[in-house]
């Protein structure tokens, strides 16, 4: 099937199925409200009818990961940081870099693109219940040299993986226990965000780099980087250490809130990202 056909169908399969799962556009709309309250209601119904299309995009993208090649990415992909990325990495080899990144975009795409380049890197990831979707579907991620990394016990692996030189791209956009976050603002409010990515920096003192793959059209996508200096924050002994933690991951979410502004429709807004209350004697009333 042609890759805008498929996208369309898929998306017109995620349309329907709202109507059997009505939650993901309510929680889709309060998400919305929350960080786009100057906008109205036919604003975020247009804009949660292109973010079908964009899953559709990355679900699409994911079928047809194994038959990429270098020279399609080098046609279909602008990537104006690959070659600051390669002279690091040439001139790094011992030194991995940490990507923060999330659901933005085709996501599945964008750490799977890396690898077609010739430079595959490590991701945490959380399993499928059903084995035998979880062993395909991680199958297809580590092709050409992907590695899975299971987030349970994740932190030591790719701490272990970073030393090596070996880069490891953590998802750290969606909501996340109380014992595991750190509170930084997001839209405007604070949520709980996960403290891995600043404790692997500060264990590594790894080059920091926020990235997204954005969908431009059918078959045209940009890869967003911004690279992150932190060896200011890995230096100063007057910070504590959860104050490290707290400006690491304060400015990464800066960065990637503002990708998502650039490209809302992009964004997984059916989870629930506030879902965890700062105050643990005040539940999250938001998604009541």
């Amino acid at each position: 099937m042609p890759q805008r056909l498929r996208i369309t169908f898929l998306a017109n399969v995620f349309k329907f199925g709202t109507l059997f799962v009505p939650s993901y556009r309510r929680i889709s709309h309060i998400n919305l409200t929350l960080a786009f309250p100057d906008k109205d209601k036919t604003w975020r119904d247009d804009l949660i009818n292109k973010n079908f299309y964009s899953l559709a995009t990355a679900i699409s993208d994911f079928v047809r990961m194994p038959t990429l090649t270098p020279e399609w990415v080098k046609e279909h992909v602008e990537f104006p940081y690959y070659e600051k990325y390669k002279k690091y990495k040439a001139e790094n080899p011992t030194k991995g870099i940490l990507a923060a990144t999330g659901h933005l975009g085709s996501f599945e795409l964008q750490g799977y693109l890396m690898s077609v380049l010739g430079f595959p890197l490590g991701f945490v990831i959380r399993n499928f219940k059903s084995e035998k979707i979880d062993n395909w579907w991680n199958a297809r991620r580590g092709k050409l040299g992907n590695k899975n990394i299971n987030r349970r016990g994740a932190f030591r692996e790719l701490v272990r993986e970073l030393k090596r030189g070996f880069d490891v791209g953590i998802l750290f956009d969606q909501n996340v226990k109380r014992s595991h976050a750190v509170f930084v603002p997001w839209f405007g409010k604070n949520a709980a965000t996960a403290k891995s990515l600043a404790l692997a920096a500060l264990e590594t003192e790894a080059l920091v780099v926020v990235v997204s793959l954005k969908t431009l059209a059918i078959d045209s996508y940009y890869m967003d980087v911004i690279e992150c200096d932190f060896s200011h924050i890995y230096s100063d002994e007057t910070l504590s250490r959860q104050e490290k933690i707290l400006q690491i991951t304060t400015i990464v979410s800066k960065h990637y809130e503002k990708m998502i502004q650039d490209f809302p429709e992009g964004w997984f807004w059916m989870h629930r990202r506030w879902k965890t209350s700062e105050r643990e004697d005040v539940p999250e009333t938001f998604y009541k």
